[in-house]
């Protein structure tokens, strides 16, 4: 397996790869689309950055780097780690540690103090890579956890 930028992806799996995370995550970001991801994961020298796990040509998770992840109360707070997604069947093989750790190793190199978070499900798992809980947060309505990792 390789992590590598979402912007060295072919045309055929970047697109597959946004149809997923649409998929994982649309339900908190009305009306976000298939070409808006594409566009948002295939981002080059800025924010935001993508990162992808790899093997045999395949695609087996993501995560980014984002200047906003549209968290109500957290207006001007940045960076965010967004869109980590695996797919199911490369679950609990390291797969999201890796992409996460790439994404704080972009975080530090930015000017800033700590990189944020939200989720809905893995809290327990992000506070065992040493995230701290900020507390009850939501994006679009959605309840989520926000958290922070200093760097």
């Amino acid at each position: 397996m390789r992590i590598v930028p979402a912007e060295t992806l072919d045309a055929a799996q970047l697109a597959a790869l946004a149809e997923r995370v649409v998929g994982a995550f649309g339900y908190a970001y009305p009306g976000w689309t298939v070409a808006e991801a594409c566009a948002e994961l295939a981002s080059r020298g800025s924010l935001p950055t993508t990162f992808v796990a790899v093997a045999d040509g395949n695609v087996l998770g993501c995560a980014s780097l984002l200047a906003d992840d549209e968290v109500d109360g957290f207006a001007g707070v940045a960076p965010w780690l967004g869109n980590v997604w695996v797919d199911p069947a490369s679950r609990r093989m390291g797969i999201g540690g890796a992409l996460v750790a790439a994404v704080v190793e972009a975080a530090r190199a930015l000017p800033v103090p700590t990189i944020h978070l939200v989720t809905d499900s893995a809290t327990g798992w992000y506070a065992a890579q040493g995230w701290d809980e900020l507390g009850p947060a939501s994006v679009h309505g959605h309840p989520m956890t926000a958290m922070r990792l200093p760097l």
